[in-house]
């Protein structure tokens, strides 16, 4: 009976668990990006890409930064299990000096909800 127990609790508990990697997930190619040397006045431009490696569509609520330097632009339509998509960052360059900043992204993934992400570089001044 002490086995016929255990054997049906084991079965439930491994079909809870299964039941429970049911959902989006977020997957980052990488979660730093460097835009390296940037000149004053450039386009700072940096692209997040991700993949949704769970069975569910991805929406991404909110993608915030640090500070108004940085500017992130990123799809508002759900993304489709096993889709990639990408952040695109914008950063302002009209300040001269290293610079790193940091991108929050929430999601409904159930791997990680809420993912931080990395824009670094410099910005030095045009020569003419």
């Amino acid at each position: 009976m002490k086995k016929l127990l255990f054997t049906i609790l084991l079965f439930l508990s491994l079909s809870c668990k299964a039941q429970n990697n049911d959902g989006a997930k977020i997957q980052f190619e990488e979660k730093t990006i460097n835009l390296d040397t940037l000149y004053k006045g450039d386009k700072g431009i940096g692209y997040f890409y991700f993949l949704n490696t769970g069975n569910t569509p991805l929406i991404l609520h909110d993608v915030l930064s640090s500070c108004g330097c940085t500017t992130p632009y990123w799809s508002k339509k759900p993304i489709m299990p096993q889709k990639k998509d990408k952040i695109t960052i914008s950063y302002n360059t009209d300040k001269i000096g290293p610079f790193q900043k940091t991108i929050i992204v929430k999601s409904n993934a159930i791997n990680e909800p809420k993912v931080i992400l990395r824009v670094k570089g410099i910005v030095l001044e045009k020569n003419n």
